[in-house]
């Protein structure tokens, strides 16, 4: 163990050494001379003449002072001696320290390693058994290394790898913390962070990554904890969850259980439903990239409509359909005139009347790709509980529950996201303003299971629940 320790530790111990030999050359001296002194004081008193004259007084004084230097200078040795292996144990106890922080960091990032990661992991998973508290892992794979390594060479794919680390330091919290657990594999971890706060700080990663200078990209599969659960349990939901969004090309998805895989299922129609999703994504890139303030918009309400599904009760089937219909709510969008869709101020009411045709053109895109059920929720996610909404006046249960679900998921979603024209509000503030208008444009239930679901119930700032669109 000596070996690892750095120089001045090896300095401090030659210093100790040195200290010994000065304090054993003193009481050395020290005791020839008081032998000698202890000879002749016998001898003098056995004359009766000590001490006899001057010489002798001095002798004894001489001795004296000598005695009491000697004393001082090995006290003196001797706290320095003290202090000196004070500093060699802390030395030493930094050093263990820095080896211990060593053993547990990866030396390309600075972030933690594969043994930090699963030692963490199952520390969290220890106190979430004695407090029931949610955390969330995140997922993340960098896009397309293999094919950066190739073609410049691994030195610029390190440089990604570390540009991916240093974005997910920038975005945690002083408690969260993150780990490359393989070559292009980094992983977060999120205490006390239920999977849509863990959302919201993957949409946050994702505008930090799509700003950087390396123009690296990721995709993240997010998974909650459930109760009971294990390690291999969780990462193996967060594996699905990224598998999913690579597959229908989305930047992120969370780890629900109609992703689970279905071996009964034809493989027809798993390719058929894959398709389904690649083309739901590419309509909603579409929507997004045509309204630039609402990025991520399509994918948030998908996933909040999902959520929301689940809190209600509604099968695994029948949630996937409506994460689809979620994704492709505003798809009609791309028929509005852009000078109406990115109007800052209050529409008309013609801009409003063109603005509201989107319902019947996303409706009949959607009927075009063959998903008739999901149509008409699309057609209908504008309609009010109390009859107001369009495009029929439908009213309470007249709406398909999916509709009323997105609705209330488009509501909340454009009320907490930022605007190029404004900021995003506090969650319980758009929380209040759905429980306002509940019973009249919004289903009091679909809004109290967005409450259920989201685990919201303090006040926090937009940041840490709110996803960011710009």
């Amino acid at each position: 163990m000596i070996a690892f320790f750095p120089a001045s530790v090896k300095k401090l111990r030659v210093l100790n050494r040195g200290a010994f030999r000065a304090i054993a050359v003193i009481f050395g001296a020290l005791t020839v001379a008081l032998g000698t002194w202890g000879a002749e004081t016998v001898f003098a008193r056995s004359a009766g003449k000590w001490p006899a004259n001057d010489l002798e007084l001095a002798q004894l004084v001489g001795l004296s002072l000598l005695l009491g230097l000697g004393l001082l200078t090995s006290l003196v040795l001797l706290g320095r001696l003290m202090g000196y292996r004070r500093r060699v144990e802390r030395a030493r106890e930094e050093e263990l320290t820095l080896l211990a922080h060593a053993a547990l960091t990866d030396n390309l990032t600075g972030l933690g390693n594969h043994r930090a990661f699963h030692e963490n992991l199952d520390r969290e998973l220890e106190r979430r058994a004695r407090s029931e508290s949610p955390f969330s892992i995140v997922m993340l794979d960098l896009d397309g290394l293999k094919q950066v390594n190739d073609a410049l060479g691994h030195q610029a794919g390190d440089e990604r790898i570390r540009a991916v680390a240093d974005c997910i330091r920038a975005t945690m919290r002083v408690v969260d913390s993150g780990y490359r657990i393989g070559g292009d594999e980094l992983m977060v971890m999120l205490p006390d962070q239920a999977a849509w706060r863990a959302y919201a700080f993957a949409q946050r990663l994702q505008r930090k990554v799509s700003r950087h200078p390396t123009r690296v990209s990721v995709t993240c599969g997010i998974a909650e904890t459930a109760h009971p659960d294990d390690a291999d349990r969780l990462i193996r939901k967060a594996d699905l969850a990224l598998y999913e969004a690579k597959r229908s090309g989305r930047r992120v998805a969370v780890y629900s259980d109609s992703l689970a895989p279905k071996p009964a299922e034809p493989a027809a129609q798993r390719a058929t439903r894959h398709q389904q999703r690649l083309l739901a994504t590419a309509l909603a890139r579409a929507v997004d990239a045509k309204d630039a303030g609402t990025r991520n918009h399509c994918e948030t309400v998908s996933e909040l409509c999902g959520r929301m599904a689940a809190t209600l009760g509604l099968d695994d089937a029948r949630i996937e359909r409506l994460r689809l219909a979620g994704m492709l709510h505003d798809v009609g969008k791309i028929g509005v005139p852009d000078r109406i869709l990115r109007k800052p101020e209050r529409l008309t009411a013609d801009e409003a009347a063109t603005m509201s045709s989107h319902v019947l053109i996303g409706h009949a895109i959607v009927a075009a790709a063959e998903l008739e059920e999901e149509a008409r929720w699309v057609l209908h996610h504008h309609e009010h509980v109390d009859g107001s909404g369009y495009p029929l006046g439908l009213r309470g249960g007249e709406i398909p529950l999916e509709s009323r679900i997105i609705l209330v998921a488009d509501a909340f979603e454009a009320m907490t996201a930022d605007r190029p024209y404004r900021e995003g509000c506090l969650t319980k503030v758009a929380l209040a303003e759905l429980d306002r208008l509940a019973g009249a444009q919004f289903d009091r239930a679909c809004v109290e299971a967005l409450r259920t679901s989201l685990h919201l119930t303090t006040d926090t700032h937009p940041i840490d629940t709110q996803v960011d669109a710009t």
